[in-house]
């Protein structure tokens, strides 16, 4: 019997950085903490208005890692912010 193997992607946002865990099932591959600098940041008010720039840090780290977001698949931030990858 094959199991199934859920891919799971943690993401935490925090004022000046992004922590973010990958796991399948319940093995955690990795998990690190995306530093934004203030400089970055300055030109948002609000988070809201931070995601696309977070979002591209988040796809730019995972796929350094080797993990491809698949469109339509849900993130979930453990927050308000609930998208899927391909919004």
């Amino acid at each position: 019997m094959h199991m199934r193997i859920y891919k799971i992607a943690v993401i935490n946002l925090g004022s000046t950085s992004t922590k973010i865990a990958y796991y399948e099932n319940e093995n955690c591959l990795f998990k690190d903490n995306i530093v934004h600098t203030a400089r970055a940041l300055e030109g948002f008010s609000t988070i809201w208005e931070q995601f696309e720039f977070r979002k591209q840090a988040i796809e730019a780290y995972l796929k350094e890692k080797g993990i491809l977001i698949s469109k339509g698949k849900p993130l979930d931030t453990g927050g308000e912010l609930l998208k899927t990858a391909s919004e």
